[in-house]
């Protein structure tokens, strides 16, 4: 009996075994994935000098502008002295057509003279052998071109005047004449006499003439007066009688 009882468990062991291998579920088979290619137009590049427009990628050349010149630069009068306004005439040129201005900037000396940015310099407060110049930069409406700069005005010498007049007589046997000159500049003055008769002298510092009148005078004598500030001269002729006298 107990074989009997082993013999069928060992049966149904093997039968309840090989169904579970005959049963067995697979797995589904994994469909192979499929690549696809997508094709992309390549971003249009900007090239050197050209802009792309916003439609359809035309491409349209750009337009460099050309910065704007200074043709010449004139200073007048050409001699000027303390207080002479000087005045400017610049000419430009623009290879786009463009409208140019100017921007002006005087310097004396090197200096830069803050506010002077017109085209004009009054030089009132300047003194003889100043230097002027004046720089200039072109400017048409997008970008300045290179300054320019004109020649160099110096500030010239005023020299002095003679503002006495005088006598044409002697007296006393005598003729005393005190000359008398003005200097703008307010250099130190120096006074001489050119072809003067013999015997009449003048102070060089005071410009004070005296001539003892001799005996064998001549009825008339020409000379003339010379005031010197060092860079310029005043002159003043006269004719004197010497057999006027003068009450």
């Amino acid at each position: 009996m107990k074989l009997y009882n082993l013999f069928l468990f060992s049966f149904i062991i093997i039968f309840l075994v090989s169904g579970c291998k005959g049963n067995k579920v697979e797995p589904p088979a994994q469909k192979p994935q499929e690549t696809q290619t997508v094709e992309t137009a390549p971003t249009p590049q900007k090239p050197e000098g050209a802009i792309i427009g916003e439609s359809g990628g035309k491409e349209a050349e750009e337009v460099k502008n050309n910065p704007p010149e200074v043709a010449s630069i004139k200073l007048s009068p050409r001699l000027v002295y303390p207080g002479t306004k000087i005045e400017s005439e610049v000419e430009g040129n623009d290879k786009d057509g463009d409208a140019v201005t100017f921007s002006y900037e005087w310097k004396m000396n090197g200096n830069t003279l803050e506010n002077e940015t017109f085209d004009e310099l009054d030089t009132k407060s300047f003194k003889k052998g100043d230097l002027i110049m004046l720089f200039v930069t072109p400017f048409d409406g997008k970008e300045k071109g290179k300054m320019r700069w004109s020649t160099t005005v110096m500030i010239a010498n005023r020299p002095p005047v003679i503002t006495s007049f005088p006598p044409t007589g002697v007296s006393n046997g005598k003729y005393i004449y005190e000359v008398k000159a003005n200097d703008e500049d307010g250099d130190t003055l120096s006074y001489s006499l050119e072809d003067a008769p013999h015997g009449m002298t003048i102070d060089p510092s005071t410009g004070i003439i005296q001539w003892n009148i001799p005996s064998d005078a001549k009825d008339s004598y020409s000379f003339r007066i010379v005031v010197t500030d060092g860079d310029g001269k005043a002159f003043q002729g006269l004719t004197l009688n010497p057999k006027i006298e003068i009450r």
